[in-house]
């Protein structure tokens, strides 16, 4: 039981912690952007 709760909130975090990295990519992106 424990095994099957915990699985799904770490697999929450990397997919939080992915769209957080892509967010930041794209922000530095636009910057990149209007500097440029």
């Amino acid at each position: 039981m424990l095994n099957t709760c915990r699985v799904p909130l770490t697999d929450r975090k990397v997919k939080e912690k992915r769209a957080m990295k892509q967010h930041k990519a794209m922000i530095v992106a636009l910057i990149v952007i209007y500097i440029t």
